[in-house]
């Protein structure tokens, strides 16, 4: 199996929300939830703008990309994985690689940066 720092530090992220489990609780007031892809077990765009992600168990996100293939930050937060909304400005659709292989996560409206 060949690494890459990708993968590395995804998979430290993933070992740091294992062990450290949910470190913000999220509210789900005014949370629009979104309809996931394949790996990825639950998705919600907070109120606030951020897009929260919960992949399922075992998948480690090696990459994630806008519509027109910009990088996107993503931190680990407990068990979750989230995208800050002002990574969003303009942003349709968010795309993660998991085993070399694209998911799309289409966000059904543009999302503007709010903090």
């Amino acid at each position: 199996m060949q690494l890459n720092r990708y993968t590395i530090t995804s998979a430290c992220l993933l070992v740091l929300a294992m062990v450290s489990g949910c470190a913000t609780p999220v509210g789900y007031e005014g949370a629009r939830f979104l309809s996931p892809p394949n790996d990825i077990s639950s998705a919600w765009i907070a109120e606030g703008g951020a897009i929260f992600i919960v992949p399922e168990k075992g998948v480690v996100i090696d990459a994630v990309v806008s519509q027109d293939g910009r990088p996107v930050q993503m931190r680990a937060d407990g068990a979750y994985y989230v995208i800050p909304a002002n990574q969003l400005s303009g942003v349709t659709e968010i795309r993660f690689m998991v085993e070399q292989r694209w998911r799309r996560l289409p966000i059904s409206q543009k999302t503007d940066a709010k903090g």
